[in-house]
């Protein structure tokens, strides 16, 4: 075989279709065939017995005309949408074509031909016979991406181009044009193997005569050798490896296939997506097997054209508060598509996957099933907690003693609960930040804790023991002096509580600023009026025993206002959303979202939460700027050498930049005028300078052509000065042949000339072959045709020299 190809079978889950082109060792015309393979016939996995089996009932189905020779290769790429259709891609040798074939459950069905001379109209002459044809598909990430094309060798071993197009993979068509040229010099005989880099960017070619491998970077466009060689007579085929690399059959010896060395190792590009010599080709990294006898090693097999499978994805890890999640998203197959979940959900989101790996089934609704797995992280590991005390001695006795936790598990900087039943069996807790991976609790009465435990932020527990008997054994410290903790915020005109804490029982005094005491633990509803600080002192009283005195200072920040925000919109409707829309508030109409719409000039009052915490309103100072309508038709039809002048109505008052373009021409001007010799599109851009604001148009300027031509069907050069010679017509005479070809019926070619007038036969054939008088007989025709206007048309026919 020269050629395989395999998709998946469209109309069954278990099968897949093999395409194959016949070798050159088979008579001409070659044939392309294909057969289905089914995956759950019997078979034991073994060369002999492989698992599946050929279907016999479709087996060597012929897809092309037993009258076209099939040319070396076939390609296949799969369709855009997530059914299991495909594109299949095989190119004729003599005809010079590429037929793309639709693979599809109605069958494999001729869907388009392209003619290789439409993409390579100079590379390539109709009469170019092909030996072979090489394609790979580049996905640009939509339905549709690059195509590479190219002549793996011509018969007459002359260049063969190489170049891309655009394909779309929906509708199964190229984009109409020639191809973007990658090659077309002396080091292009035989391209025997292509291969795309991983990001697309770089495309490898090697040639089988030359023994050289070539680099394409279609980001510069640059066009690098990556190496000759010299000690080899032939080079091979490319393939992508699972790893990331290319490999390459780099050397063997083709001289006579009686002498052929045998083929031993592969090279590799370790480094596809690097440019130039960078791609780091290294020989002999992979070893074959020297029993097998491999000899040759051509263009490796192009195996699979199959779209994305299907896809399980972890969306949450299984933790303290809740069990884990993931997503199945379908591959290949036609919709709604159905789900299984190992633990027996049948959405495609499973949300309570415990710790583990898990199993999830897609069936589709033809019946197509497709399984797929995800491993769910289990809950992070809480170190576990060590407990010591120190007691508090204070006027001669211990009292109460103060907890220290320790865990590596702790992070400085969060909060975690401390819940236990204290000495007289109430339950409390408390919220402790940890510092230096230690939480300390305040001072605690002495006796059994019971019931320990600690939580982290995100709910997960501690190991700790159970219980802890805190002590009266310790350093003296005196009665320790409270804290004093601040509720409320310090906003303009709010009100705050200072609350103090200290050791259980005992009694608080306040000194407030203004002068005076307060036996509280509190003081509530200080108002803040104004800027400026005001100073609170109190001290804990125990028995005979007198704390140290902690001080508070109140400090009310200054008030505070949003900066102006300034714009101005060139539409109707414009759309603002305030800085920091999370702190948002209202508006000062009483709209609650910080996104308005705008639709006229003004100044708009917003309030929102300021960095200090507190409300604080700001402004939107918004300009609508004056519209801008340009006045001009889509379209204007001009006669042939028309002079066009656009004048749109644009307002003088107002300072303008008004920029026309036409073709790669820039000008600039209140209106613009040109000569219409061909159909063309007239850009205008206008701007408006104080504002900013800009807005554009084009005009489509249709210029109509004459392209009558007439060519008669016989003439008689006998010399009687009437049709004694044949040309082309024309009825302006405005064009010129700019070349005519005649062949006879053997196709050979007899007569070529160039670059002569229409409408003067004394200057066409005269109706001589090799300076001698034909004799009566019919001709073939080509002559290409160029307009006034620089388009060129290809005329064929027959004409029948008579006497």
């Amino acid at each position: 075989m020269y050629g395989t190809a395999v998709v998946l079978d469209p109309t069954d889950c278990n099968s897949y279709l093999l395409f194959t082109v016949e070798a050159a060792t088979e008579f001409a015309p070659r044939r392309a065939h294909y057969t289905r393979v089914r995956t759950n016939a019997a078979g034991n996995g073994t060369i002999d017995a492989p698992l599946g089996d050929v279907d016999p009932r479709v087996k060597n189905v012929q897809i092309i005309s037993g009258r076209d020779n099939v040319a070396e290769g076939v390609y296949a790429v799969p369709k855009a949408d997530e059914s299991l259709e495909s594109w299949v891609f095989i190119a004729l040798r003599n005809q010079n074509q590429l037929r793309v074939f639709d693979v599809a459950a109605s069958g494999v069905n001729e869907h388009a031909t392209y003619q290789l001379t439409d993409f390579f109209p100079t590379q390539l002459a109709p009469n170019d016979g092909i030996f072979g044809f090489r394609m790979i598909y580049q996905e640009d990430g939509g339905n549709s991406g690059r195509m590479v094309l190219s002549v793996g060798r011509k018969d007459n071993l002359g260049r063969s181009p190489i170049g891309f197009q655009t394909f779309n993979r929906t509708t199964g068509t190229f984009a109409p044009g020639p191809a973007t040229i990658i090659s077309n010099g002396p080091e292009v005989e035989w391209t025997y193997g292509l291969a795309m880099s991983p990001d697309g960017t770089k495309l490898y070619y090697s040639d089988y005569y030359q023994a050289s491998l070539f680099q394409y970077d279609f980001t510069s466009r640059q066009l690098n050798e990556i190496v000759t060689q010299t000690d080899s007579i032939r080079s091979g085929g490319l393939q992508n490896g699972p790893d990331g690399k290319i490999y390459w059959a780099n050397v063997f010896d083709y001289r006579r296939e009686e002498v052929a060395q045998t083929i031993t190792h592969l090279a590799a590009i370790n480094n596809p997506n690097g440019a130039g010599q960078d791609c780091d080709l290294e020989y002999n990294v992979a070893e074959l097997p020297i029993e097998n006898g491999t000899m040759l090693v051509g263009a490796l097999p192009i195996f699979g054209s199959f779209p994305r499978q299907l896809k399980v994805d972890p969306l949450r890890i299984a933790d303290c508060t809740a069990p884990g999640e993931a997503v199945a998203t379908p591959g290949a197959g036609v919709g709604p598509f159905t789900y299984v979940w190992d633990n027996g959900e049948t959405e495609d989101t499973a949300r309570a996957l415990v710790a583990g790996l898990h199993f999830v089934t897609v069936t589709s609704a033809t019946g197509c099933t497709s399984t797929g797995q995800v491993l769910i992280e289990s809950e992070r590991v809480t170190p576990q907690v060590d407990i010591t005390s120190e007691a508090a001695v204070s006027c001669g006795q211990a009292t109460a003693g103060f907890m220290s936790l320790f865990s590596s598990g702790f992070e400085d900087g969060l909060a975690y609960n401390f819940s236990y039943v204290s000495p007289e069996g109430v339950r409390n807790s408390l919220s402790l930040t940890a510092t230096e991976n230690t939480l300390s609790t305040p001072l605690l009465s002495l006796g059994l804790y019971d019931q320990l435990s600690i939580t982290a932020p995100d709910g997960c527990p501690f190991d700790l023991p159970s219980n802890f008997l805190l002590e009266g054994s310790g350093v003296e410290t005196g009665l320790q002096a409270p804290v004093i903790t601040l509720e409320g915020t310090l906003c303009p005109d709010s009100l705050v509580t200072l609350l103090a804490v200290g050791a259980p029982g005992v009694t608080y005094e306040w000194q407030l600023p203004g002068g005076g005491t307060l036996m509280e633990d509190r003081i509530s509803s200080i108002t803040l009026t104004g800027a400026g600080e005001e100073l609170y002192a109190v001290i804990a009283r125990q028995d005979t025993c007198v704390s140290d005195t902690s001080f508070f200072t109140l400090r009310t920040p200054d008030a505070f206002s949003f900066p102006t925000i300034d714009t101005t919109s060139c539409t109707d409707e414009f759309t603002l959303t305030i800085p920091q829309p999370e702190d948002f508030l209202s508006w000062e109409d009483g709209l609650g979202i910080p996104s308005r719409e705008f639709d006229s000039s003004g100044v708009y009052t917003y309030f929102a939460t300021s960095p200090t915490g507190c409300p604080a309103a700001g402004i939107v100072d918004f300009t609508l700027a004056p519209s801008l309508d340009i006045n001009l038709p889509d379209s204007i039809l001009a006669q042939f050498c028309e002079f066009v002048r656009l004048n749109p109505l644009l307002p003088r008052d107002r300072d303008l930049i008004v920029r026309w373009q036409l073709g790669g021409a820039t000008t600039f001007g209140l209106d613009f005028g040109f000569l219409a010799v061909r159909d063309t599109v007239v850009n205008l851009t206008v701007e408006d300078i104080e504002f900013g604001c800009q807005v554009g148009t084009q005009v489509l300027i249709n210029v109509p052509t004459l392209r009558d031509i007439y060519v008669p069907n016989a003439f008689s050069p006998n010399g009687d000065g009437v049709n004694d010679g044949f040309t082309l017509y024309h009825k302006t005479g405005a064009t010129v042949i700019a070349q005519l070809d005649i062949f006879d019926r053997w196709g050979g070619q007899v007569v070529h000339l160039e670059n002569i007038p229409v409408n003067q036969p004394s200057l066409g054939w005269d109706g001589k072959v090799d300076d001698a008088a034909s004799g009566i007989s019919v001709f073939v025709y080509r002559a290409v045709i160029r307009f006034q206007d620089g388009t060129q048309e290809i005329i064929t026919g027959d004409v029948m020299l008579m006497r």
